[in-house]
């Protein structure tokens, strides 16, 4: 199963977010926008794991969310991977406040632990919005997203373990783990 951490939006987060987007969904952009039950802050990508692998990686998980608590995100800019002009990946930035970025370290740190590899890109906190479609020619997002901004403050309470379906109409999430962020671990 295709696994990573994220940090869930709240749903009138999630609500008004993908709400502030409706005048980019109705450009004519070969991309595929993600739902709004899907907006998420993904923290580490873990890839394929076999089930046997959740019990260890909740472990570290809940001992990581221990020590950390509760996040503040803000959400702010507009951007895409690798960049406007070549855009892949469409995004909506969430600022790098020093509590989260803490968080995300020590969570690479706990996974390279258990052996899934150091990240090679360094963390840019972000909400992905929409990926170009394969094939497609990239569009002009620089020109036509001028102009586009939102803003909004979610309080995020959990670390989630998230599971990531692939279907003809893009990935769909299920939460395999939620573990609230600043509790002690149980020993």
């Amino acid at each position: 199963m295709r696994v990573f951490v994220a940090l869930n939006l709240d749903r009138a987060v999630r609500k008004r977010l993908h709400g502030s987007l409706e005048a980019l969904r109705q450009r004519d952009w070969p991309v595929r926008w993600t739902a709004a039950s899907s907006l998420h802050l993904t923290l580490r990508f873990l890839g394929d794991i076999e089930g046997n692998e959740v019990p260890r990686i909740e472990e570290s998980l809940r001992t990581v969310a221990a020590r950390h608590g509760p996040q503040r995100l803000e959400l702010a800019g507009f951007g895409a991977f690798p960049s406007l002009r070549r855009a892949s990946v469409l995004w909506v930035g969430v600022t790098p406040d020093p509590a989260l970025m803490a968080l995300q370290r020590e969570l690479e740190l706990a996974m390279s632990r258990l052996g899934y590899g150091r990240e090679q890109k360094p963390f840019r906190p972000h909400v992905t919005v929409a990926r170009l479609r394969a094939g497609a020619r990239t569009p002009d997002v620089e020109r036509d997203a001028a102009g586009y901004e939102h803003t909004d403050n979610d309080h995020v309470e959990t670390m989630d373990l998230m599971r990531s379906h692939t279907d003809p109409g893009g990935a769909r999430y299920e939460t395999l783990l939620r573990i609230a962020l600043g509790q002690e671990a149980d020993t």
